[in-house]
């Protein structure tokens, strides 16, 4: 049985949150993996007699080591393959768009525009996610937070507590990997989807949208406002 327009919405909204989800499960593992490696690697620390780190030329010739084994330890196999499932839902998702519209709108016709537009989301995400994202964003943020230290001559264990807290996260906070890669899979893949309606409706000129947004606590009063509403005229 065909579906409805409002559960291929259903489906499509799903593939997004679905998509996202899977690859944040990847940076949660590799996380893990992360502080590993750098609870290895700052073992070579000169400390003093009171546990305090020393401001010495080789403690800080030790952070290009530390960056450069970072980033094969975040860019393993199984970060790719998740990078590049990742990837393929910006398909999925033009495609339930496409099906949409098509059961709404008999003119409908899918814009020469669409696989430019998907072509450039995808190449911009993936560098995003990959190694000049994760240089300057994961790779070279821990490495700062290292220099930092050293430099301040701080305590060894209270740098290892720092980076626990900062790699993996907390409680109330997402480690560095997360957070950025959350960032990024939910900002692209939802501006992507919103870029691709607007380049259909711009063709289409609907007089009247349909609000399917959902309630948080921190929504606008527009939205509060407007989902009340089943229908909204384009001019509002």
């Amino acid at each position: 049985m065909a579906k409805t327009p409002d559960e291929i919405l259903k489906e499509l909204f799903d593939t997004i949150d679905n998509s996202i989800d899977k690859i944040n499960e990847t940076a949660t593992k590799q996380q893990k993996s992360i502080l590993k490696e750098v609870e290895l690697l700052i073992k070579d620390l000169a400390v003093d007699e009171s546990g305090n780190i020393k401001s010495t030329i080789g403690n800080l010739k030790l952070i290009n080591k530390i960056n450069a084994k970072l980033e094969k330890v975040i860019l393993t196999p199984e970060y790719k393959k998740s990078v590049a499932e990742f990837v393929d839902s910006f398909g999925e998702v033009s495609d339930l768009q496409n099906r949409y519209y098509r059961d709404v709108f008999n003119d409908f016709v899918i814009p020469k525009t669409s696989e430019e537009l998907k072509n450039i989301a995808v190449e911009t995400t993936i560098k995003d996610l990959t190694e000049a994202g994760l240089s300057s964003n994961v790779s070279g943020a821990i490495s700062d937070l290292i220099s930092s230290n050293i430099k301040g001559k701080q305590s060894y264990n209270d740098l290892r507590k720092q980076l626990t807290d900062f790699i993996v996260g907390t409680k109330d906070k997402n480690g560095r990997l997360l957070s950025y890669v959350n960032q990024i899979t939910s900002d692209s893949l939802n501006t992507y989807s919103a870029e691709y309606d607007k380049i259909i409706t711009d063709v289409l000129q609907p007089n009247w949208y349909k609000y399917v947004g959902s309630i948080i606590l921190d929504s606008r009063p527009f939205c509060k406002a407007d989902r009340k509403s089943t229908r909204l005229n384009s001019s509002h």
